[in-house]
């Protein structure tokens, strides 16, 4: 399923010992702005649900400078990952991800 033009990753890899993950904890490089907030995105719950309902989960993370938020779908065993690093992008984003599970058509 693809859900983002620029920005997206597939097979994204990870060291499976957490290490990026530990050492982003401790060594945290703030970003120059904010990150967008998906607290303020609208349908996100329904976006959710269709995805549990297709079999899929979708994770939700910030990159590892703070500066843009990270959607990943997980999809019969691939993934998919974009990145947003202005509310404008990540509102873009949502929308893709509502038209990819069949909620946004048409403008609607």
């Amino acid at each position: 399923m693809g859900f983002g033009s620029e920005g997206t990753r597939k097979g994204a890899s990870t060291n499976g010992k957490g290490i990026k993950r530990a050492a982003s904890r401790f060594g945290v490089r703030k970003a120059a702005s904010d990150p967008p907030s998906l607290a303020d995105v609208t349908g996100l719950g329904a976006i959710i649900d269709a995805a549990a309902a297709e079999g899929d989960a979708l994770t939700f993370g910030r990159t590892s400078d703070g500066g843009a938020v990270a959607i990943t779908v997980l999809s019969d065993g691939g993934r998919e990952k974009a990145y947003a690093a202005t509310q404008e992008e990540l509102n873009a984003l949502i929308v893709a991800l509502a038209t990819a599970y069949g909620l946004y058509q048409d403008g609607t």
